[in-house]
């Protein structure tokens, strides 16, 4: 082939570490408009932000020009420096190490960004932790609930 072509749709969630501070509601849509300009930067133009105090699930198109793990990596790393700016609130703010990623089928997008857009209403009767082990188990992702969460 003489060009390559690619549509990767991903639906990231990543969680605050332990022992920081969660995300003001107050705050929240200023992130989420800060996070959508940091993946468009790097060539991964996002589709649906959204989250709630102690977590954030992003569902974009992963360019064919980077790795899953520099996106996460750059992504974390700008946005949790970003924070420590904003309020005294976020002084000691740390994402956790690790992410989950999970791919999505063009043909279930429209409802993964829904599932993305309603996070409160889903969070009203499921913890994030539950929320998060239901999407590896969905996805048939093998893991240890023991190594799933950053823990003091």
């Amino acid at each position: 082939m003489s060009q390559s072509l690619s549509k990767i749709l991903v639906h990231t969630v990543w969680h605050i570490r332990y022992d920081s501070p969660e995300i003001l509601k107050e705050d929240r849509i200023e992130l989420y408009q800060y996070l959508d300009n940091l993946f468009k930067k790097i060539g991964c133009p996002p589709l649906q932000i959204n989250g709630v105090g102690n977590h954030v699930h992003v569902l974009f198109t992963l360019s064919k020009n980077i790795t899953l793990a520099k996106v996460m990596e750059s992504v974390k790393s700008v946005s949790s420096k970003w924070l420590k700016t904003k309020s005294k609130h976020y002084i000691g703010f740390a994402w956790q190490r690790g992410y989950g990623a999970f791919s999505v089928s063009e043909s279930v997008c429209p409802k993964t960004r829904r599932y993305i857009a309603r996070q409160e209403e889903h969070h009203q009767q499921l913890t994030p932790k539950d929320e998060y082990i239901q999407l590896l188990i969905k996805n048939n992702v093998p893991f240890n609930e023991q190594y799933l969460f950053d823990t003091p």
